[in-house]
């Protein structure tokens, strides 16, 4: 009768405890092992539920009959699920990555029974460097020497515009008419407004000195102010005054002169001024090189077929303009720009949006790299603006067998992708709690639990093709003898690091992270898995981990009248939770007392960039770092209020 009882009671029932690793190493040739301590489990003397089903005695003199630690090794990982665990903690915001808290994540529920917590149990804090953190600061590099470049061109752009400007006042001086005066106040006029970056309290003081090229200028400065996208400054040019004047002077040439005679005019003078001096030319050719190769060839570079009608006679068809215009197809008689902005495959298909696409464009950015629909090289040959953007595409898509992600955690790295593309993604879902055991603990064994290990979210193809992506850009500096250039960090100061040694750096880091973050087995050895463990070993201590991430920027594409302005506020936690697809090939010998299970989930706390969107008038410029902070500040930095605060800031209703 007893016997029957205790059987009826021990149905259904638990192993009295759950060990949980303590420690896991990954082996040379690729392998895990996984280290279990039993010492803990005699000073508690087991379960409440194994004691009252089986006395204590017996309970003590099972813990003592089995070895004190025991060892697991897995030689095999067939693939990951990845999976939202518990959404964005509603906690005051750090400031940056390596200041983010590895305090515990509050838990709704309480795990039943024996839940014995080592360092690797899903419910003890483990800060796992996430995908947000990894690829914002090797970014940053990519960034920081975009602006490098962009300044060291606009000192080339500046003489040419200041030559632009004497040549034309020159001319203006000597004509007090007709359509060459009237082109040379045009061009005079557009290279004024581009040295004062459009803003007519600082337009030359030898355009003061004329009248007529003085109403010209400051009319052309308020009617580049009036286009919408004056305001559109992308990341890293809103991060100081100096960045966003080298910006202006740069859209300022790549805005289209006036449908008239005196607009045809001054792109024929500049033209001209192009093919007869030597100095010009080499300065029109340097920034054009220098923005195909790292900004992006412009979509259509309209002023290469006026180069080509003019001849080499560009003067002698300003008294025969008709005649040059009707030379030309009806669509390429609008005067062009004198330097076109550069153009990416994402900037080409977000211009291209209509209607209500245009109101979502992130999500339709995002939507068209999942699908293929927009073509990202990876080829050797493709040009560094395709392949910096094509780095993102592995956000997207499918990581392939070896590593499957649910709805949520996809959801989530579509909002990683929007922060690195100047956007926010609004989250669709906010992740789960980890599900509790509620059977009792009575059967006289000690499962040994084997969760999958990660030492980088799993997203090799990711790793591997920002690691590219930098390799690129240092062979294009060295090639151009632009090794010494200093990265601009986001403060918009130079910092002291050269971009090609923080590039390739960064470079050997990822393409460590590409081998320790893939699932499969494999021996694991060279410099780069080197700097890759010495990186996840100290990686707060990492410059770019201690930088403030705070900045605000504006959606490139206009809505009508309004803009979405964006902004990171700061960095805040949430749970990544992983397990196998199927059992992995395992090697040991278990003790009599023990059994092991591969269905266990591990948890890691992640770091992420929370964002938040408000809608604003596209003359709007970004909010600046300052203020941005002095908003988040005022609330705590608190995620929930955060954006009321942004919003007040910049001085937008709701």
């Amino acid at each position: 009768m007893l016997a029957g009882a205790l059987t009826g009671l021990l149905l259904g029932a638990l192993p009295l405890a759950d060990l949980w690793p303590y420690q896991v190493v990954r082996l040379p040739d690729g392998s895990f092992e996984y280290s279990y301590d039993v010492t803990p489990l005699l000073y508690v003397k087991g379960s409440a539920d194994a004691r009252a089903a089986h006395g204590e005695a017996a309970v003590m003199a099972f813990l003592e009959s089995v070895p004190r630690e025991v060892k697991v090794r897995v030689i095999n990982v067939p693939g990951l699920v990845v999976s939202a665990g518990r959404g964005v903690e509603p906690t005051p915001l750090a400031s940056s990555f390596a200041s983010t808290s590895e305090a515990p994540i509050r838990s709704k529920g309480k795990p039943k029974g024996m839940q014995m917590r080592f360092s690797l149990h899903p419910d003890t804090p483990k800060l796992l460097p996430s995908v947000d953190a990894l690829m914002f600061s090797a970014r940053q590099v990519e960034q920081g020497t975009m602006a490098a470049i962009a300044v060291e061109v606009d000192g080339q752009r500046t003489a040419l515009l200041n030559r632009l400007l004497d040549v034309s006042l020159k001319r203006a001086k000597e004509l007090k008419e007709g359509d060459d005066y009237e082109g040379a106040l045009a061009l005079g006029a557009r290279a004024a407004a581009a040295l004062s970056c459009v803003d007519s309290k600082k337009l030359p003081a030898k355009v003061r000195a004329h009248k007529a090229m003085y109403a010209a200028a400051d009319a052309d400065v308020q009617s580049l102010l009036g286009d919408r996208d004056v305001a559109a400054l992308p990341r890293p040019f809103s991060y100081s005054p100096q960045l966003r004047c080298v910006w202006l002077r740069a859209w300022a040439t790549s805005r289209r002169f006036p449908n008239t005679r005196g607009g045809a005019v001054a792109v024929l003078q500049f033209i001209e001024q192009v093919r007869k001096d030597a100095t010009a030319k080499k300065a029109w050719q340097s920034i054009v090189q220098r923005r195909d190769r790292y900004f992006g060839t412009p979509a259509e570079d309209r002023i290469a077929l006026w180069f080509e009608k003019a001849g080499d006679d560009p003067g002698g068809f300003v008294e025969r303009l008709s005649d040059f215009l009707n030379s030309l197809p009806y669509e390429d008689r609008v005067p062009p720009e004198l330097i076109a902005a550069p153009a990416t495959p994402f900037s080409v298909f977000s211009q291209g949006l209509k209607g209500r696409e245009r109101g979502a464009s992130v999500e339709e950015l995002a939507s068209a790299v999942a699908d293929g629909r927009i073509e990202l090289s990876a080829a050797k040959d493709t040009p560094w603006p395709v392949l910096r953007e094509g780095v993102l595409a592995p956000m997207l898509t499918a990581e392939g067998a070896e590593v499957q992600f649910d709805s949520h955690w996809r959801d989530r790295l579509v909002g990683t992708f929007a922060t690195l593309v100047n956007a926010h993604h609004q989250a669709q879902g906010d992740g789960r709690e980890r599900e509790v055991e509620k059977d009792e603990r009575t059967e006289m064994k000690l499962r040994l639990m084997v969760p999958p290990h990660l030492e980088a979210e799993p997203l090799v193809h990711l790793y591997a093709r920002q690691a590219a992506s930098l390799e690129r850009l240092v062979s294009l500096l060295q090639a151009d003898k632009l090794s010494g250039l200093k990265v601009y960090d986001m403060a918009g100061k130079k910092s002291a690091e050269s971009s090609v040694p923080a590039a390739k750096r960064w470079a050997s880091i990822l393409r460590g992270l590409a081998l320790l973050a893939a699932p499969e087995v494999r021996k694991l050895a060279g410099p780069d898995v080197a700097a890759a463990r010495a990186f996840l070993k100290g990686w707060r201590n990492e410059p770019a981990m201690k930088a403030d991430v705070l900045s605000a920027t504006v959606n490139p594409v206009a809505v009508g009248e309004d803009r979405q302005h964006s902004a990171i506020t700061g960095v805040a936690r949430r749970e990544l939770a992983v397990t196998y697809t199927e059992q992995p090939a395992l090697i040991s010998k278990l003790p009599n007392g023990f059994t092991l299970t591969t269905d266990a989930e591990q948890r890691y706390i992640v770091p992420v960039l929370h964002t938040v969107q408000v809608r604003g008038p596209s003359s709007t410029p970004p909010l600046g770092r300052a203020a941005l902070e002095k908003a988040v500040q005022q609330v705590g930095g608190e995620p929930d209020k955060v954006e009321g605060a942004f919003m007040e800031a910049l001085g937008v209703g709701p």
